[in-house]
């Protein structure tokens, strides 16, 4: 068995076992946007209090994963999806004792040592965004392809040797309603693709939500 093999097995049992709970306790989490929505549901001690911790581990993960995604073209859901696959929320010893939440290699046989969370988030979106290898991955982003079609790409690209990684990941962004937290990321690539376009004050024209208008006298 290889290293992704144990982290998936590792991961089934920490992870996929939650996602096997009941429907109407799952159902309730999944839709919980905080830790004080949780506190909320009608769910055992036990569990409220383990999806407590996973919520504060994406809450925790997505703070650094959103600045990290603009920067180098990746999905803040495909951040946060791969750290929790990678590290068993947080659990496994490359996070606890390297912070490393991604599973990268300083050699063959060692963990990269990072000094915190956000070093670790940032060192694994450099590498999606500067890797040729995960060129079509990056393409996702930039045409507004979305996470499951990043994720895809990634997949492809040889990420994981894993074979349920594409379906067990992209289960967990829908579970956990990862998708909420690439909104910002749409709304502000969004904004930077909007047209430019000069409109003369001497002639009458049609506003459009989507342009954004710089005014030049003509007149003159």
């Amino acid at each position: 068995m290889n290293n992704n093999e144990k982290r998936t097995s590792r991961f089934i049992g920490r992870v996929l076992g939650g996602l096997l709970a009941p429907v109407l306790a799952i159902g309730t989490i999944a839709n919980a946007k905080t830790t004080q929505d949780i506190n909320k549901s009608n769910v055992t001690v036990e569990e409220q209090e383990s999806k407590m911790e996973e919520q504060k581990f994406i809450e925790e993960m997505a703070k650094y994963a959103v600045e990290a995604g603009k920067k180098y073209n990746v999905y803040t859901s495909v951040i946060i999806v791969n750290g929790i696959f990678e590290s068993g929320w947080g659990k496994d010893l490359s996070a606890t004792k390297y912070n490393n939440f991604f599973g990268i290699k300083e050699t063959p046989t060692t963990f990269k040592s990072y000094k915190d969370m956000q070093d670790s988030v940032n060192d694994y979106a450099r590498l999606l965004g500067e890797d040729d290898k995960y060129a079509k991955t990056r393409e996702c982003y930039d045409k507004n392809k979305g996470a499951i079609a990043q994720l895809k790409e990634l997949t492809s690209a040889g990420y994981s040797e894993a074979g349920n990684y594409f379906e067990t990941l992209r289960r967990i962004i829908e579970q956990y309603n990862l998708g909420k937290y690439d909104e910002q990321l749409k709304k502000d690539k969004g904004l930077k693709e909007r047209i430019v376009v000069e409109v003369p004050t001497t002639k009458p024209f049609k506003p459009n939500n989507n342009t954004l208008y710089r005014f030049e006298d003509k007149s003159k």
